[in-house]
């Protein structure tokens, strides 16, 4: 919706002198007109304080392709005239800049109001300055071969117009109007999620205490089995049976106790399993006399074993079952809960970063001050405003910006011009105030709630000021709470 600031009063000339004047306007509230002519156009308020440009060097025989943080800027071969209306060649200097944010806007000085001591003012989607120059000469634009500029904003309105700042006559003059706005698009990176390992089961399951068992084996009657009395209590997968016995298993002949049966009637002073494969076999170790044999077996059960065996196994593995089981459900679940905040996450990055970023294609008609605005309306209250210190003696203000929430634009006072200060009550609004001795304060929003519909006089009251050397300055000033 477009909207600008009206303030009413009687119109009345008082001199060539006077600092302001009023008129009435009917039907859209109140309007405030005040002549400044006694103070410069652009007038910022700081001395030390600027948004500095950029200055690149083009090449105007071949034009060039630039960047300002995400702006682009297109300069055809042919886009610069000098004072008689030809073309531009050799190397120019672009000066840039954008004042994007009410802070910037504030200390660049330039006017938001649509003309000079006028009632209307601008919201801006974006604001610039860019100046050309060769040799010290001001350049021209070339109507016939434009510069473009694509400026991003977090706007996406489409009632924004273009307008350019005519200096001379102080005044924004219309450029064009309902500029395109375009979604920024941006390929947002696939977030992948963490590459899931499959946790070690039985590894779970043993530390809970519940055991996986050998699944038993018939012993095969074409090779070689032998028994020996061990500790199985380090092997409990194989200690839940009894009639176990040793089957070979392994490839090599010394390992084979067939091949060497002086194994068999050794006296062994040591036996152990010294590691367990992950196919169901086993090294056992067997120590003599100084002697040792190492071989790769599996257990097996005789016939007359092995229904007692497959008894024992099946109540054992049925527990082990149950639990790997619900282990993997719930690294099921875990890893639908992961893809499913996954997706929503990456949908919600996609959705950001495409509603929060907007793209304007604009022409450059004329160098100097150009802005993407549009007017703002506003019903306001209009009061003869003064300032104070916390213990009631007088604050001498020379400037007064009057910032409202969720508009990007300025409403600048001179001194002379505070007895005519109009706010809406419906917004929060900030008033950074500047004293004779350049000293800054900010009034914060809770400054408004003592002021009723029925207010005509308001003395605002401010705390400690400080000195404004940087904008890093200014920006914790209005920060603090």
């Amino acid at each position: 919706m477009n909207n600008s600031i009206k303030y009413s009063a009687s119109a009345a000339l008082l001199s060539a002198l006077a600092l302001f004047c009023l008129k009435m306007c009917t039907g859209e509230g109140a309007q405030i007109e005040q002549t400044t002519d006694q103070h410069n156009y652009i007038d910022a308020p700081f001395a030390n304080v600027n948004i500095a440009p950029t200055v690149f060097i083009v090449d105007a025989s071949e034009g060039a392709e630039l960047e300002y943080g995400t702006t682009k800027i297109t300069i055809p071969e042919c886009a610069f005239l000098d004072a008689k209306g030809n073309v531009v060649k050799g190397e120019v200097a672009l000066s840039y800049r954008e004042v994007n944010n009410p802070l910037s806007i504030m200390v660049s000085g330039v006017p938001m109001a649509m003309e000079d001591g006028g009632s209307d003012y601008l919201q801006s989607a974006g604001m610039m300055e860019m100046l050309a120059r060769q040799e010290g000469n001001d350049l021209l634009v070339n109507p016939n071969c434009r510069i473009k500029v694509e400026m991003q904003s977090s706007i996406g309105d489409g009632d924004y117009n273009l307008y350019n700042l005519d200096e001379k006559n102080r005044k924004w003059v219309k450029k064009k109007d309902r500029l395109n706005v375009n979604p920024v698009i941006e390929e947002v990176a696939e977030v992948k999620a963490p590459i899931y390992k499959e946790p070690n089961y039985a590894a779970l399951a043993e530390k809970a205490g519940i055991l996986n068992p050998v699944k038993p084996v018939l012993k095969n009657k074409e090779k070689f089995q032998f028994k020996f009395k061990m500790d199985f209590s380090d092997n409990p997968e194989i200690n839940i049976y009894n009639g176990v016995q040793w089957e070979f298993a392994g490839k090599k002949k010394k390992e084979n106790p067939a091949n060497n049966r002086w194994v068999m009637s050794a006296i062994w002073n040591e036996m152990e399993i010294v590691d367990k494969r992950s196919n169901g076999t086993y090294v056992l170790r067997l120590v003599a006399a100084g002697q040792e044999f190492k071989t790769t077996v599996k257990p097996v059960f005789d016939s007359m074993d092995m229904e007692y065996a497959e008894f024992v196994f099946n109540q054992k593995y049925e527990g082990y079952r149950k639990f790997v089981d619900k282990k993997k459900e719930e690294a099921r679940v875990w890893r639908a809960k992961q893809a499913k905040l996954l997706a929503e996450r990456t949908k919600k990055e996609k959705v950001n970063n495409v509603a929060s970023t907007f793209s304007r294609n604009m022409e450059v008609l004329g160098f100097g001050w150009i802005n993407c605005d549009r007017m703002f309306r506003d019903d306001v209250q209009r009061i003869i405003a003064s300032f104070s210190y916390e213990d009631g003696s007088p604050l001498t203000v020379k400037r007064a910006f009057l910032m409202i929430e969720s508009i990007n634009s300025v409403l600048s006072y001179y001194e002379e011009g505070l007895n005519n200060f109009a706010f809406s009550s419906q917004r929060n609004n900030q008033i950074i105030v500047i004293d004779s001795a350049a000293k800054v304060f900010k009034i914060d929003a809770s400054a408004f709630r003592n002021i009723n519909s029925n207010t005509k006089e308001h003395t605002f009251k401010v705390s400690k000021g400080v000195n404004v050397n940087s904008m890093d300055d200014l920006t914790k000033l209005v920060a603090t709470s």
